[in-house]
C-alpha cells in the first residue's frame, strides 16, 4: 500500500466585499487515496495453462504412484534368470562330459586294446550299479587295464597293492617278490591315481613282470573329502592311496577273500644251498637287476598266506605287534617316546600308542589300552563279511569323528566301540600309527583273526638302527619296512634283502637312493 500525502493547510482568503472585516475559512475535505481491495483466497485460481499442460497434469493425478523399488524388482528378475542359465550350463557339462577316447596319449592304440578297454569299462560300471544298489554311497574306481582277465574267480589269489607316482618302483617290487615265490595263479590288483595310470602300465609291460596278470584301477581321492585332516608332519601318511585298504569290497567283484599287501613289503622264499643252481621248483633272483641266483618256492608261497583261517563273523585277519622281538620293541620304545605320553615300550605294541586315553571320549570307547595293536599293512579279508558288517563305513565315520568337533553317533554292531559324541583328535599323526591304523583298531576292536607272525615281520623301518637277529630274518616269509626308513632311500635297514625283488624302472623315473650316490 502507499503513504498518505500529508494534511493540506486550511487556506486563507479575503472576506467578499460587504462583509465584516477578519478573515474568512472555508471548510476543506481533505482525500486520501483507497486502500486496494482485499483479494479472496478462497476464490483464488491459478491462470490458465493451456489445453496441453491441462491433459498432463490431469494423466500425471490419474496415474498410481509407482514404489521406489520397482527398479529394483526388474533388476531381480534379470539377474534370476542368468542364475538359471548358467545352473543350466553346468548341468549340462556335468551330463555331457567328455569322455578320454582310447586312442589319446595314455592309451594303446592297438584296437584289441581299445576293446578290452570297453569292455572292462563296460563290466566297471555294470558292477558299480550293483554296488550301489547296495550302499547309497558312490564310489568312482574305474579299470584302466586289464591284463586279458575277467572279473570271475578262477581259483587265482587275488592281491591288491597300490602303486603311487613317487614309489611305482616299490610297488613293483612287491609284486615280483609275490610272483617269483608262488605256484598258484596270483591276479594283482593295481590301484592308483589317475595321474599314474599309463606310467604303472608302461612299468610292467616294458619290464620282466609283463607275464602277470593284472588290473590297474584308478581311486577317486574325491571319496576322502571331510574325513582326513590337512596339516601333517608326514604327508605321505596323508595320501589317498594310504585308504585304499578301507574300500576293499568296493575294489573287488566275483572274489570272496583277497590279500592287501603295502608297497614297502617284500615276500621271501628260502634260500637253496647251492643259491645259483636253481632247484626242480625255483624262481629267478635278481640283486639290482640281475641275476644271481634261483630261490625254493617252499616257503613264502603267499598261498600260505592265503590259507589263513578267519574266524565266523571275523571280516579280516592281521598280525599283532605283541609278536614282535624284544629288541625290536625296545628300539621302537626308544624313538616313539620322543613324540607321545607313553611311558613304556609296551605302549608302542598296544591300543595306547595309538588313541589318545587323556581325551574323555576315548576312554568311553571301553577298548583296553592294553590291548595288543595289529599291522593293516598286511591283511586277509573276507570281502562279504567285510561288506555285510559295514566295515567301510565304521571307518569312514572314526575318520569324520577325527576331523569335525561333533558328530552324531553312528550304529555300530558291536556295544564295545559304540561312538557316542566323539571330538577331535582322538588320534593324530604324531602317535605311532600315522592316520590309517588307528581307525582299524577301532573297528576291529577284537573281533579279528590272526596271521601267522612269520607272514608279517615288521617295523623294519622304524629306525636305521632297528636290528633282528639273522636267523629270525631267514625264518620270515614276509618282511615290512614300515615306517619313515625306506629300503629303496638311504639310510635304512637290510637294504640288500629288499633290492634282491628290485625291477629297475624302464623308464627311468623311480631310482634307488644309496650312500655312494
Amino acid at each position: 500500500m502507499g503513504t498518505l500525502p500529508p494534511p493540506t493547510e486550511p487556506l486563507r482568503s479575503q472576506s467578499p466585499p460587504g462583509s465584516s472585516g477578519g478573515l474568512y475559512q472555508k471548510p476543506v475535505q481533505i482525500r486520501r487515496p483507497a486502500a486496494p481491495p482485499t483479494p479472496d483466497l478462497g476464490r483464488f485460481t491459478e491462470p490458465d495453462p493451456g489445453p496441453l499442460a491441462a491433459l498432463g497434469a490431469h494423466l500425471k493425478r490419474s496415474r498410481p504412484a509407482r514404489p521406489p523399488f520397482a527398479q529394483l524388482i526388474s533388476l531381480n528378475r534379470v539377474l534370476l534368470m542368468l542364475l538359471i542359465l548358467m545352473v543350466y550350463i553346468i548341468l549340462y557339462s556335468k551330463v555331457h562330459k567328455v569322455q578320454p577316447q582310447p586312442g589319446s596319449a595314455d592309451e594303446s592304440d592297438r584296437p584289441e586294446t581299445a576293446a578290452v578297454h570297453k569292455a572292462a569299462e563296460q563290466k566297471v560300471e555294470q558292477r558299480q550299479v550293483e554296488q550301489r544298489q547296495a550302499d547309497p554311497r558312490q564310489v568312482e574306481l574305474k579299470v584302466e587295464a586289464i591284463g586279458q582277465v575277467e572279473d570271475v574267480d578262477d581259483g587265482s589269489i587275488l592281491v591288491v597293492i597300490c602303486a603311487s607316482r613317487e614309489r611305482m618302483g616299490a610297488a613293483m617290487t612287491t609284486i615280483n617278490s609275490v610272483r617269483s615265490n608262488t605256484q598258484a595263479k596270483v591276479l594283482f590288483y593295481i590301484v592308483t591315481l589317475r595321474d599314474s595310470v599309463a606310467y604303472a602300465r608302461q612299468y610292467i609291460e616294458k619290464s620282466d613282470l609283463k607275464d602277470i596278470k593284472f588290473k590297474i584301477l584308478e581311486f577317486n581321492p574325491m571319496i576322502l573329502k571331510g574325513k582326513i585332516k590337512t596339516d601333517s608332519s608326514r604327508p605321505d601318511l596323508k595320501h589317498p592311496l594310504n585308504f585304499v585298504r578301507f574300500y576293499l569290497p568296493l575294489l573287488v567283484s566275483g572274489y570272496k577273500k583277497v590279500i592287501y599287501l603295502d608297497d614297502d613289503i617284500i615276500v621271501q622264499g628260502t634260500r637253496s644251498d647251492d643259491g645259483f643252481h636253481p632247484p626242480p621248483n625255483s624262481h629267478l633272483l635278481l640283486e639290482r637287476g640281475r641275476e644271481v641266483g634261483r630261490i625254493e618256492r617252499e616257503g613264502g608261497d603267499i598261498q600260505d598266506l592265503y590259507n589263513t583261517k578267519l574266524d565266523p563273523g571275523h571280516a579280516a585277519a592281521f598280525a599283532t605287534d605283541c609278536d614282535l622281538p624284544s629288541e625290536v620293541v625296545r628300539s621302537m620304545g626308544m624313538q616313539v617316546r620322543q613324540h607321545t605320553c607313553v611311558g613304556s615300550n609296551v605302549g608302542q605294541t598296544t591300543y595306547m600308542g595309538f588313541l589318545d586315553y587323556r581325551r574323555e571320549k576315548v576312554r568311553e570307547l571301553g577298548m583296553n589300552p592294553s590291548e595288543c595293536s595289529f599291522n593293516p599293512g598286511v591283511i586277509v579279508a573276507n570281502v562279504e563279511e567285510w561288506r555285510q558288517q559295514r566295515i567301510t563305513k565304521q571307518l569312514e565315520n572314526c575318520m569324520q569323528d577325527n576331523v569335525r568337533p561333533l558328530c552324531v553317533p553312528p550304529v555300530w554292531f558291536s556295544p564295545r566301540i559304540l561312538f557316542s559324541a566323539l571330538r577331535d583328535n582322538l588320534y593324530s599323526n604324531s602317535m605311532a600309527g600315522g592316520v590309517a591304523t588307528p581307525p582299524m583298531l577301532v573297528a576291529f576292536y577284537q573281533k579279528y583273526s590272526d596271521i601267522d607272525p612269520s607272514w608279517h615281520v615288521g617295523h623294519l623301518g622304524w629306525s636305521p638302527d632297528t636290528w633282528y637277529s639273522e636267523s629270525f630274518l631267514q625264518e620270515a616269509n614276509l618282511l615290512h619296512w614300515n615306517g619313515r626308513f625306506k629300503p629303496w632311500d638311504f639310510p635304512s635297514v637290510y637294504m640288500e634283502m629288499w633290492e634282491r625283488w628290485f625291477v629297475p624302472d624302464p623308464t627311468g623315473r623311480f631310482m634307488l637312493v644309496r650312500s655312494n650316490g
